[in-house]
This record gives structure tokens, C-alpha cells and sequence, in this order.
């Protein structure tokens, strides 16, 4: 196999592909490894197996970044930073740009990005501003705004649920303390609930702290030490519930 090298957290990739485009593995703190500039990649078989050839390039202007894939594979969604960098949408049948939306926040967030399972909505976190909160209709190509909404803290954990309904985001409070759940409804972009936990700011480092059921009926966040560190809600009807903390 000396044809091939294997970066962390990645299939094997064709070494040739990787040296033409000169770019280096960058390992993110979710633990994802991704390529300092855009490359997309294609896999082709070949005589000595599966290789990957790069199919388009792109550069970045800032290296924090965020990525997700659609889970109908049609398109990717980049984060890079705030401002112009902002995020850009590839279209993945040819790596062509099809949009680019400026951003007014950069992201401390462990996930920024999330897609819903029928890949119809996208949802885009960051720091506190006035719209930090963009969601976006991907059914149409290019993908058009639905909606932006502020948050009153940094974005730190992000989630859809598995059916489709909303999104659930759990934030750091001003100095670190408190922290803030919100949810949004994705079919129109609609905040739906928010509350505000006094257990502390939500794990550190690359720590998940929100999750959301397989049927859609329960979410948890989960904070550092202190009285409502676990908050478990109903998240069944239209308005989302606490049902219990501890």
C-alpha cells in the first residue's frame, strides 16, 4: 500500500491528488479532519484499487472552518470564519460554488453546521449577534435564505431532530456562566422555545452537550456542575417543555 497515505480520521487518500493541490490535513477540534483549502474529491477505481482524484479546489480566507456533507450527497456547506468568507454552498456532482452567504459572527461552536436527514433544511450557528442564527431551504440550487434570528450567547453545541422539526442549540452564557437553550423550527426558520439553565456553561473542549431522541420526543443538554447541570425536555408538541432537571 505505499501508493497510499492515511491521514487521521480519513479514508485512504491518493497521494498524488494530495501533493498537485498542496494542501495539509487540518484536524478540527471535533476530532474531523478536513484539508486547509476546499477539495473535493471524487473516487475513481483504478488498476491499483480505489484511489480519490480531485474533481475541483477552492481557497479559504480564514482557517476557521466548519464543514457538512448533505445527506443526499448533492451538495457541502463550508464555514469560513465571519464576514465575506462567510459560507459558501459546492455542489458536488461537479464541485461548482453555487452560493456564498456573508456571516456577521466567526463560530466557537463544536458543530456549526447542521442538515436535516431529507437534506431540505440547513441550520448555521455562531457567536452572539444580531444574526447568528441562519436558516437556510436547500431544496432549491442555489439554496435561499428562510431565515436569521440573534442569539444572546456564543453557540457552543448544535443538533436537528431526527424527523426534521427543529433544531436545538445550546449556548454559553456572557463570561462563561449560564447557558442558553434555544430551538428553532426549520419548516419556516421560526424560533420555538427558549430558557436559560444557571448549572453553569456547557462542557468544555469538544464535549457534545445537546442530543435529541430517534423519535423526536425527548432532547437533553447537559452543562457543567450545578442545580439544572441536566435538563431533559418533551419535545413532542409544538413548543418544546422542560420535563425534568437535575
Amino acid at each position: 500500500m505505499a501508493f497510499f497515505r492515511r491521514f487521521p480520521q480519513t479514508k485512504y487518500v491518493h497521494r498524488r491528488a494530495v501533493q498537485s493541490a498542496r494542501c495539509v490535513p487540518l484536524l478540527l477540534s471535533s476530532g474531523r479532519t478536513i484539508l486547509a483549502a476546499v477539495t473535493l474529491l471524487t473516487a475513481a477505481v483504478s488498476a491499483f484499487g480505489q484511489g480519490i482524484d480531485i474533481i475541483n479546489s477552492y481557497p479559504l480566507p480564514t482557517p476557521q472552518v466548519d464543514v457538512a456533507i448533505a445527506p443526499n450527497s448533492a451538495f457541502a456547506i463550508v464555514r469560513a470564519g465571519a464576514g465575506t468568507g462567510g459560507l459558501t454552498f459546492y455542489r458536488l456532482v461537479d464541485g461548482v460554488q453555487t452560493r456564498n452567504l456573508p456571516l456577521q459572527s466567526a463560530s466557537s461552536a463544536r458543530n456549526s453546521i447542521a442538515v436535516t436527514a431529507d437534506s431540505s433544511r440547513a441550520i448555521i450557528v455562531g457567536d452572539a449577534a444580531a444574526f447568528a442564527v441562519s436558516v437556510l431551504d436547500t431544496t432549491q440550487d442555489p439554496p435561499f435564505l428562510v431565515s436569521q434570528y440573534p442569539l444572546a450567547a456564543n453557540a457552543h453545541d448544535l443538533a436537528i431532530s431526527p424527523d426534521g422539526r427543529f433544531a436545538m442549540i445550546h449556548g454559553i452564557g456572557p463570561g462563561g456562566g449560564g447557558g442558553d437553550i434555544d430551538f428553532f423550527r426549520l419548516s419556516d426558520g421560526v424560533p420555538i422555545g427558549h430558557f436559560e439553565a444557571s448549572g453553569g456553561a456547557p462542557g468544555g473542549g469538544g464535549a457534545d452537550t445537546v442530543a435529541i431522541s430517534a423519535d423526536s420526543t425527548r432532547a437533553v443538554a447537559v452543562g457543567q456542575a450545578g442545580p439544572d447541570a441536566v435538563l431533559i425536555f418533551n419535545t413532542s408538541t409544538l413548543q418544546p417543555s422542560i420535563l425534568l432537571t437535575h
